[in-house]
């Protein structure tokens, strides 16, 4: 299913995707515990669907890995805490145009268009989550 790969590149990709899989555990736990502290049913709906997106990635990258390496993958990660909700708001900013500059590298990387093809789309997800933040930063 992938081409041939150099086995440096074949491990950059597999432990970028490893990295990954953690970074979406960890976002989708956030977005849950958020979700809590949200202060309208409208913020708490829309923390929720990024929760909902970002464990759907990690279950996708999940597959990948395994398909890639033949492993499992890495344990889910401890939750992270979540502190005041604006700052924290601003904070998952940060970390969403952080991912889709991740996930714009791992596209630029590959020529697999499989890969390629869920790499885009977890990218477009991650700028919807940054305009959805910009969105509950301006309540």
């Amino acid at each position: 299913m992938y081409p041939a790969m150099g086995c440096h590149e074949y491990h950059e990709l597999a432990t970028k995707i490893y990295e990954a899989i953690k970074m979406e555990h960890t976002d989708g736990m956030y977005y849950d515990q958020l979700a809590e502290k949200a202060p309208t049913d409208e913020a708490r709906q829309i923390i929720k669907n990024m929760a909902r997106d970002e464990h759907c990635h990690a279950h996708t990258l999940e597959m990948v890995y395994k398909e890639l390496t033949g492993m499992n993958p890495p344990p889910e990660p401890q939750p992270p805490q979540v502190g005041e909700y604006t700052e924290a708001l601003r904070q998952r900013l940060k970390a969403e145009t952080d991912a889709v500059e991740f996930y714009r590298e791992l596209y630029l990387a590959t020529h697999n268009y499989y890969l390629r093809d869920i790499f885009f789309r977890i990218m477009n997800d991650e700028i919807e989550h940054a305009l959805r933040l910009i969105y509950l930063l301006t309540f």
